[in-house]
């Protein structure tokens, strides 16, 4: 088991590395050994093996770690802000699974399938907790209330968003869609932008970097949720959103196209509209987040960089079908 202090006293030690990414490449061991050991001895640990076992991307993690450097912030309190942010994600992704009734995660039994739905529950307010804990052990007290207070935003901010998808009112405009999706897709990806400009005092950038990965999100959800309709995604339960009348995009889209078919003569169906209107939303987020993007130093740009990619990347990959079918 990979042991945090010792560590990160060699690595201050070792010379001809990037000791930054040699942290992001450490830090599923270093991630997993801390969930580990603050499990020892309880009725978690089995849950712990359980869910960490595939790992996954660390990709907000990582980006932490990315923008502390340009930051400047020290290693410790940066690995601390990466694993909780980590933590966080996986917390929600535990807690979505038994909302969504998923049977699989990352090619696994989830959580409530292996387990059942109260350990799941209380696994995820598990990591929760831990990640506060982490924020608290911050060496600087004053940014660290400041985090503390930005990932309890994150947290409300994603149970409001996941929690309108159960109300009883449906939603059937797309100002509200957009509403729960900046709410449920793009807090998780903002505070590891967040949280290391704030304890590198470096908040003037706060807002706008904040607002072009929203953007981004908004785009990537978009392009989710046409994925989804079209039955391309290899998800364990296609159309799940439609039966289980949850927000998306093509939904509202047609919704929305319906009024406008209603009170206009001479149109197509509304339904054939509905994907090339989110294609075009999707477009107008992208240039949006650009033109964000092009307000932040050169140097916080290369750091948000491997997010950017990856989300252009996903949003590629996600309406690849569409786009042949409805160019």
């Amino acid at each position: 088991m990979l042991e945090i202090t010792d560590f990160l006293h060699r690595l201050d030690r070792l010379q001809h590395v990037n000791p930054d990414q040699l942290l992001s490449d450490h830090l599923p061991d270093l991630l997993h050994s801390f969930v580990k050991r603050e499990a020892r001895g309880s009725s978690l640990e089995d849950v712990v093996d359980h869910h960490f076992r595939s790992g996954g991307k660390l990709l907000r993690g990582k980006l932490v770690i990315s923008v502390s450097a340009f930051s400047k912030c020290d290693r410790n309190d940066t690995l601390k802000i990466a694993m909780a942010t980590e933590l966080l994600h996986n917390a929600s992704l535990v807690h979505d699974d038994i909302c969504d009734r998923d049977d699989l995660r990352r090619g696994t039994a989830c959580v409530w399938k292996a387990f059942g739905s109260e350990t799941a529950l209380c696994f995820g307010d598990w990591l929760i907790g831990l990640s506060f804990k982490l924020i608290s052990l911050l060496d600087h007290p004053t940014a660290g209330a400041k985090i503390s207070a930005r990932l309890a935003e994150t947290l409300c901010a994603l149970s409001r968003g996941q929690a309108r998808e159960f109300a009883t009112k449906p939603v059937d405009n797309w100002s509200e869609y957009l509403q729960i999706v900046r709410q449920k897709t793009s807090p998780l990806i903002t505070f590891p932008v967040v949280a290391p400009l704030t304890l590198g005092n470096l908040e003037s950038n706060i807002s706008v970097a904040r607002e072009a990965i929203t953007e981004l999100g908004v785009a990537y959800q978009i392009a989710n949720d046409v994925e989804g309709v079209l039955g391309d995604d290899g998800h364990e339960n296609p159309l799940g959103d439609l039966r289980r009348s949850a927000p998306n995009a093509v939904m509202i889209a047609t919704l929305e196209r319906t009024k406008v078919h209603s009170r206009t003569s001479g149109h197509k169906p509304p339904g054939h509209e509905s994907i090339p209107y989110c294609l075009q939303k999707i477009d107008e987020h992208i240039a949006a987040a650009t033109a964000d993007l092009d307000q932040l130093p050169a140097e916080l740009q290369e750091a948000i960089d491997p997010l950017v990619r990856y989300l252009k990347h996903s949003i590629r990959m996600r309406t690849t079908l569409a786009q042949r079918r409805y160019a």
